[in-house]
């Protein structure tokens, strides 16, 4: 089945023979993006009057609508499970919307440079934006650095960008009528193919301040799963040993005998940059106002870390999920057992729903 947005109206076609079988009324203004659920028994729409809507496809009603609280929709996807995923900007910010919980999951800050067009992955790491000049650039969330930039030699305006399921493909459309597709993933590059045989290179890449060095670091190591996925899990060892002391050395910040919290004060300190992001999730959580103090106190003698460790894993942890290997899985799987409040922990596990364990 197909749809098509229209003016006032929604289309459905049959998608093997062409021919118009639905026509749904009951929408303002242009849907400007569709989507269907696994099952193919609801479209929802999204249209520029601010409404998403709900339709089912036997019999053309609309179920149900409602507005969302963005400037305007940029896309909208169903996930396996049935969750609509809504991505739309507010200013200056690309948000990911998960609708059956009305929460966010994704919050990107948008590159100054950026031009038009912003489609983020289904991931949620990589951001998508068309240049003038027909140049695509893909951003790391992560980061809001440039990871790749190519240009396309379609003839007429770029309007439309879409990523694959698995973010391995984009697609761009233009008004010359042509769809171009791109390999995100490509090993082509002679730099990326002397990392192959170098692993060791491939961590300190993926570490470093330039987000296009880490990814061509990434597809090196996805491109090589045999060798890099026990080398990744070795060089991943000791995350969750880490993040667990980590974690009740922060919990000791609120104990009762005084000297155990001066203890966890000082451990934390000599921890050095690695411990920043944790003492900052855990800011946001409930606590007392003299474990709060002492967080503050301890970011506050911290030294600058221009980029965080985490970022070095969370770029290994991509490189696992793109190899979709059992030999990854079960690195995957090790990670997501770490504290539930570790970042790397989140992101191992959303990794595995992802790859459908």
């Amino acid at each position: 089945m197909l749809a098509v947005g229209g003016r006032n109206e929604t289309q459905l076609f049959d998608g093997k023979t062409g021919k118009r079988v639905k026509q749904l009324k009951g929408q303002e203004g242009v849907a400007w993006h569709t989507t269907f659920s696994a099952d193919g028994k609801t479209l929802v729409t999204g249209s520029n009057g601010g409404t998403i809507r709900w339709w089912d496809t036997a019999t053309g009603e609309k179920q149900r609508e409602e507005a969302y609280p963005f400037q305007g929709i940029l896309g909208l996807r169903h996930r396996r499970n049935g969750d609509l995923l809504a991505d739309a900007i507010k200013p200056q910010v690309l948000h990911r919307y998960q609708w059956n919980n009305k929460a966010d999951v994704i919050n990107v800050p948008l590159p100054q440079v950026l031009s038009r067009l912003p489609v983020l992955s289904p991931d949620g790491r990589m951001l998508a934006s068309i240049e003038p000049d027909h140049a695509i650039h893909l951003y790391e969330t992560s980061t809001q650095q440039l990871r790749l930039r190519f240009v396309s030699d379609q003839k007429e305006e770029l309007i439309s960008v879409a990523f694959s399921a698995d973010g391995r493909r984009l697609a761009t459309g233009s008004n010359d009528t042509t769809v171009l597709v791109w390999d995100t993933m490509g090993t082509k590059d002679a730099e990326i193919q002397k990392l192959q045989q170098d692993l060791d290179s491939c961590w300190l890449k993926l570490g470093g301040q330039s987000a296009g060095e880490a990814y061509r670091a990434i597809r090196a190591l996805a491109a090589v799963p045999d060798r890099a996925a026990p080398f990744l899990d070795e060089s991943l060892r000791g995350v969750n040993e880490k993040a667990r002391s980590i974690a009740k050395l922060i919990a000791d910040l609120d104990h009762a005998r005084f000297a155990i919290r001066e203890k966890a004060t000082k451990e934390l300190i000599d921890l050095g940059p690695a411990v920043r992001s944790a003492l900052e999730n855990a800011l946001e959580g409930k606590m007392s106002l003299d474990a709060r103090r002492r967080i503050q106190d301890i970011l506050a003698k911290l030294p600058k870390q221009s980029l965080p460790q985490l970022v070095r894993d969370l770029r290994a942890l991509e490189a696992l999920e793109r190899m979709a290997t059992p030999a990854a899985r079960t690195v995957l799987k090790r990670l997501a057992g770490g504290p539930a409040e570790d970042r790397l922990t989140r992101e191992a596990q959303a990794a595995l729903d992802r790859l459908g364990e």
